[in-house]
C-alpha cells in the first residue's frame, strides 16, 4: 500500500532517490523502513511500547525514542565515537558525526560557527547533573542514545547559548536547515504538552533524512506527533525499580533531556 499521508510519501521518496543515487547512509531509516502513516491503520505510526526488558530503547518506525515514558536502563550502552571532524571531543554515534560534520559545515557557510555543548551522556554521567526538577533522571534522557545534540553559537570568544541561541538568526537558521541533514528540533516552542520539555531551541536530534524529511517547514511538529505517540497528557511516569527495567505508573515530573 502507498504512503496515504503527505509527510510519509515525501519520506518515502527521498528515500528512494537516494538509494537510486547510491547515497543513502542507512542508519536511523533504511531504504525498506517504515514511515509512520496516519491515513494508513497497517504502517508504524502510534506503535505501542510492548517492550519487556528497557535496556535497548523503543523504536517505532526505526526511530530510537527515548523520554520520560519511554525509559532505558543502564544496561543501553551504544557504540559512541569521538568524530575528528567535531571539535571539543565530545561522543556520539558514527552516523550522528556525520551528520552534524555536514550541517556544521553548512552553518559556515552561512556564517555561522556553530559548537557542540553536550552530546553523549552515559546513565552515570546523567546521575552527575545536578538535581534540579528540569534534569531528566537516568535513563529518561535522549543524551544516552548518543543521537541528540545540544548546540550553541561561537562569537569571537564568547557563545550565545540557550534561549539566546534561539533568538539568534543562527537559531533560525538551524530551525529552518536542520532537517537536510537528518536532524529535527527536538523540543520545539509551545510543544511541551505532546514533548514534555519546555523549548530547547538548542536540542537538536539525528533521525535521519527519511525522516526528518517530514519536518521540512515544519519546526513545530514534535517526533511525538510525527510517530503518533501519546504525550505529557498521559501521565505515565515510568520509573524503573532499581534498573531492572520494571515499570510503574503515576504522576512524573518535568524533565528536560
Amino acid at each position: 500500500m502507498k504512503p496515504s499521508h503527505p509527510w510519509a510519501r515525501a519520506a518515502c521518496a527521498l528515500v528512494a532517490s537516494l538509494v537510486a543515487a547510491g547515497s543513502w547512509a542507512g542508519g536511523a531509516a533504511t531504504a525498506s523502513a517504515q514511515v509512520p502513516d496516519p491515513a494508513n491503520p497497517s504502517s508504524c505510526y502510534a506503535a505501542k511500547d510492548t517492550r519487556t526488558s528497557h535496556a535497548r530503547p523503543f523504536q517505532p518506525c526505526g526511530v530510537l525514542v527515548i523520554s520520560k515514558w519511554h525509559r532505558v536502563t543502564r544496561g543501553y550502552v551504544p557504540h559512541v565515537v569521538d568524530p575528528a571532524a567535531i571539535p571539543g571531543h565530545h561522543k556520539m554515534t558514527a552516523e550522528t558525526g556525520k551528520a552534524l560534520a555536514a550541517l556544521f559545515a553548512a552553518a559556515e557557510r552561512a556564517g555561522y560557527r556553530l559548537v557542540v555543548r553536550s552530546a553523549y551522556r552515559s546513565w552515570r554521567e546523567q546521575g552527575l547533573l545536578p538535581k534540579v526538577a528540569t534534569t531528566a533522571p537516568q535513563g529518561a534522557s535522549e543524551h544516552q542514545s548518543g543521537t541528540s545534540i545540544d548546540l550553541a553559537l561561537q562569537v569571537g570568544y564568547r557563545q550565545v547559548r540557550g534561549a539566546a541561541f534561539g533568538r539568534h538568526p543562527a537559531g533560525r537558521w538551524v530551525r529552518e536547515d536542520a532537517w537536510r541533514y537528518g536532524f529535527i528540533l527536538r523540543y520545539p516552542q509551545g510543544r511541551q504538552g505532546s514533548t514534555g520539555i519546555p523549548y530547547e531551541p538548542w536540542h537538536l536530534r539525528y533521525v535521519g533524512p527519511g525522516h526528518s524529511v517530514a519536518f521540512k517547514g515544519r519546526p513545530s511538529l514534535t517526533l511525538e506527533q510525527y510517530l503518533g505517540l501519546g504525550g505529557a497528557h498521559r501521565a505515565l511516569s515510568t520509573t524503573s525499580n532499581r534498573d531492572t527495567g520494571r515499570l510503574r505508573l503515576g504522576n512524573g515530573l518535568l524533565a528536560l533531556a
